[in-house]
């Protein structure tokens, strides 16, 4: 028995090249956004008791304020033992000469 021809034809292999595919550029559109308008609160002169108020200070705030420039003081002295009431005093200086240029009314 002979073998009969082959009807195939030999196909070479060849690469198959991708196509790039240009992307269009997409422009998005810009949203025209609204103008809001907003009406201006009515201006009033601050009252004076709005005034004093902000004024004010009482005497357990004085004495918070001066223990924490007290640390402050002793802190940038490297914490040094037998300062405690010159640092005390520095500071209370320090904080009432602030009361008293800010012109701070103590409450109690």
């Amino acid at each position: 028995m002979a073998k009969a021809p082959s009807t195939k034809k030999a196909v070479s292999k060849k690469a198959v090249r991708k196509k790039a595919v240009a992307k269009k550029a997409v422009s998005k559109k810009a949203v025209a956004k609204k103008a809001v308008t907003r009406k201006a609160p009515a201006k009033r002169a601050p009252s004076k008791k709005a005034i004093s108020k902000s004024k004010t200070l009482n005497y357990q705030v004085r004495y918070q304020k001066i223990a924490e420039a007290a640390y402050l003081i002793s802190e940038q002295q490297g914490f040094v033992p037998g300062n405690e009431m010159d640092n005390w005093l520095i500071a209370e200086k320090e904080i009432d000469t602030w009361i008293k240029k800010d012109k701070i009314k103590l409450v109690e």
